[in-house]
């Protein structure tokens, strides 16, 4: 009895077990159909995109039907290709040159306008730097003139210096000349002092010597007058003839004297710092003498 009570124990134990297991077995069932339900949803849902995506590469793979024709026909028209998958490799060789020669062109456009920018920056430059030479040159040529108008005058003024040093040139000429053949008259008429003769160029030391003899023969003059003028018997014409005559005599005097002035003047005015150099004679040769500051007015005091 106990054997079959035991037996029938182990009997529910084992049921109790598997219904157990059986109920696990439901619920993993049940989600598991739960699940793919879900999955079964998800696939319907995917194969209505799918369906659709289908129908529509069918559209478009009967819209681009005609795709294929044409170029089964080019091939067939031009001797170059023997398949379509040469002319899409051409095809697509020829996009990719042309993408980079789009690319060139777009850098070249860009440097293009960089260059544009660049000229207009330096031609605007170089237009400022135009104006800024022309008005110097502007400028320049107002000095210019200025300096033209100023050298015209300058060589007015040389050409008047130049006609006034030949004018006194020639007076200085003939000034030495006049007084060359006064000193030779005056050395035939002056006694033999035992002085050196002097150079025929050396003017000055001629008018000096004419100036001595003139000095002691109107010195003459004067005590032969005044003894004359107080003579008993001397009446007043011979008085007055003699006061003509010794006034004569000192015109003569001042008038060597002013010539040896003239030939001071026109040295000092034809030569710098009062020098001067005048040819003399026929040979050429010439005299260098400083002039003296002193007036005829001066040296008749």
């Amino acid at each position: 009895m106990k054997d079959y009570q035991q037996k029938f124990d182990n009997f529910l134990k084992d049921n109790e077990a598997k219904r157990c297991r059986a109920m696990r077995k439901v619920n993993r069932e049940r989600e598991l159909t739960n699940k793919k339900q879900a999955d079964l949803l998800a696939l319907q849902e995917e194969m209505k995109s799918l369906v659709k995506e289908r129908d529509k590469l069918m559209k478009r793979v009967k819209k681009n039907a005609i795709y294929p024709r044409f170029l089964d026909k080019v091939v067939q028209a031009s001797p170059q290709f023997q398949e379509v998958r040469q002319l899409m490799s051409r095809y697509y060789t020829l996009k990719l040159m042309s993408e980079d020669l789009l690319q060139i062109t777009q850098q070249n456009q860009e440097s293009m306008e960089k260059s544009q920018a660049q000229l207009a920056h330096f031609t605007k430059q170089g237009n400022d730097t135009i104006l800024q030479y022309n008005n110097t040159l502007s400028h320049l040529q107002s000095q210019l003139d200025e300096a033209r108008a100023e050298g015209m005058i300058w060589e007015s003024r040389w050409a008047h210096i130049q006609n006034t040093a030949a004018k006194k040139t020639l007076l200085l000429g003939t000034i030495k000349m006049a007084t060359l053949n006064l000193y030779q008259s005056v050395c035939k008429r002056a006694k033999d002092t035992g002085d050196a003769p002097i150079a025929p160029e050396d003017t000055l030391k001629q008018l000096e010597k004419i100036q001595t003899f003139l000095s002691d023969l109107i010195s003459m003059w004067e005590e032969v007058s005044r003894s004359r003028s107080l003579l008993p018997g001397a009446s007043i014409t011979d008085r007055m003839i003699w006061t003509q005559l010794t006034q004569k005599m000192e015109n003569v005097f001042m008038i060597v004297f002013e010539q040896r002035w003239n030939v001071f003047s026109v040295a000092r005015g034809a030569g710098r710092s009062g020098y001067a150099h005048f040819p003399l004679g026929q040979s050429g040769a010439g005299s260098c003498f400083k002039a003296p500051l002193e007036s005829p007015s001066k040296a008749k005091q």
